[in-house]
């Protein structure tokens, strides 16, 4: 196990200093703002939550708390999480601090200026049958239709003759509104999990809290407006039990609409690039925000072109150690050729099988995790035909009765020092999350050691389930795949 994992790392003030003493990174982080929106907070505002439980509690505390606007992005809200909606199962009930809980629909019914947002994944959300996310908010619809107001994001990658044949089981695979983050008032948790039980209970992902940071909020609200009108309003049916779906822009098409969104997008971008002033109202702004759009089919690659600039300003220095994890290790091929051409330390954590949310699934989807053991071990074998091996750690993450969701890049001045920046939100560093899905990521860097402290205990704990793997774990028996599992694996690469 790495040292950082087993003990608290001393702060030096070579880590206090890293980004004004790297030339190269302090210029390639000027040139970054003038591409990126750049917003400030104060680290005693960001808490760093390390757990399911923590994550529910925020929301449910987020939600007990807001008085204007609440507002969740999220891929989906899970069948099993109709506690957010509407009642409350009581195993759940364990892991809060309330004695009563407030869901949205208490929220709405005792809160009369209360406006609630949701932006969801139209495939995701519409799944057919009764654990459907669309007919779980109805009531709610049917309740309060002026103030609670659901759209869902289609991704326009799966179109023509291929939309109607594809089984709606497997319509996500051509890409998903994949964003994650949860408003309430000028409170914001920003994360990588979904609003599905799993999330609350048993599935490690990251979650970072900013507190009163009104432009910080106001830019996400913003975000998901522009993608609103772009989406459908879901709404109820004249069928009792049955909903309705509308395309929110009568002047756009949905069959023409990528041109005018990307637009829009890049239009909003700029104005949060352009505009000087932080109204965040801090009195010590030690934390800078760069947030990252990244949507292939729109053509938005900010994610893309940002995270290459910054690994490419510190990947020279053979002092830094740069920590990257995902839940679906398919690293992106740019990406990994930043790992063979660095001379920086990579210690890289993926998900085992076991840890896989597709393990014991059935039918097709139970192969995805042998289809991420495929990409795994090609990828070692070029970090070997790189020289890189002892560079580059290999680790997987495995926890009895847990699946793992994290994702995101730490990065360390050196081995003995706490992280000064991380990349963290919604993207999963691979190619899926680069040509598929809409992702909404950022860039944090900070020069507060509190902060920094918390972000290694972070990593810490996230690496404390993890133990080291290489050749002779791909050979055991049971991490050998089957030769159907990598002929669907070399089909759908992409896709993973």
């Amino acid at each position: 196990m790495p040292q950082h994992c087993i003990r608290r790392s001393p702060f030096s003030l070579h880590s206090l200093h890293f980004v004004r003493r790297n030339a190269t990174l302090s210029n390639v982080l000027k040139k970054i703002r003038l591409t990126q929106p750049s917003i400030k907070a104060d680290s005693r505002q960001i808490e760093v939550l390390n757990n399911p439980q923590q994550f529910y509690t925020s929301l449910l505390d987020g939600i007990k708390r807001a008085r204007e606007r609440i507002f969740l992005s999220s891929l989906y809200v899970g069948h099993d999480e109709h506690e957010l909606v509407r009642d409350i199962p009581s195993e759940l009930a364990l892991f809060t601090k309330f004695g009563k809980l407030h869901t949205l629909k208490d929220a709405l019914h005792t809160k009369p200026n209360l406006q609630v947002h949701l932006q969801l994944d139209y495939f995701r959300s519409t799944r057919p049958g009764p654990d459907s996310t669309a007919l779980a908010l109805l009531p709610l619809l049917k309740s309060y239709p002026d103030r609670f107001h659901v759209h869902l994001y289609r991704s326009p990658t799966l179109k023509g003759l291929m939309a109607k044949v594809v089984p709606r089981r497997f319509d996500e695979g051509w890409g998903t509104w994949h964003a994650k983050f949860y408003c309430f008032d000028d409170d914001v948790i920003l994360s990588g999990a979904n609003l599905n039980r799993s999330y609350f209970v048993d599935r490690q992902d990251r979650y970072l809290v900013f507190s009163n940071n009104k432009r910080l909020i106001d830019y996400c609200f913003g975000i998901l407006k522009t993608f609103a009108r772009y989406s459908y309003r879901l709404g109820p049916s004249h069928k009792a039990e049955d909903y309705a779906l509308e395309w929110t822009n009568p002047e756009t098409p949905y069959s023409s609409y990528i041109p005018r969104i990307s637009q829009e997008i890049k239009e909003y971008q700029e104005i949060y690039r352009a505009d000087p002033l932080d109204t965040t109202g801090h009195t010590s702004s030690d934390v800078e925000l760069l947030p990252m759009i990244q949507s292939g089919p729109l053509d938005i690659r900010e994610e893309e072109s940002t995270l290459m600039s910054l690994l490419s300003s510190v990947n020279s220095s053979p002092e830094t150690v740069i920590d990257l994890t995902s839940g679906y290790f398919a690293l992106y091929l740019p990406y990994q050729m930043q790992v063979f051409a660095s001379q920086c330390q990579w210690r890289i954590l993926a998900a085992s099988p076991k840890a896989n949310g597709f393990y014991g699934s059935k039918g097709v989807s139970g192969r995805i995790p042998d289809g991420y053991t495929i990409l795994e071990k090609a990828f070692w074998e070029k970090v070997k035909r790189a020289g890189k091996e002892a560079q580059v750690g290999m680790r997987e993450w495995e926890r009895e009765g847990w699946t793992y969701h994290a994702k995101g890049i730490w990065i360390r001045p050196s081995p003995d020092s706490d992280p000064a920046i991380t990349v963290f939100g919604s993207t999963n560093l691979n190619s899926r999350s680069a040509n598929l899905d809409t992702e909404l990521s950022f860039i944090l860097r900070t020069e507060s050691e509190q902060l920094r402290t918390r972000l290694g205990e972070e990593t810490r704990h996230i690496w404390m389930h993890s133990n080291v793997v290489g050749e002779c774990t791909w050979a055991q028996p049971e991490r050998v795949p089957s030769l159907t599992t990598r002929i669907i694996a070399a089909m759908v690469m992409k896709m993973l």
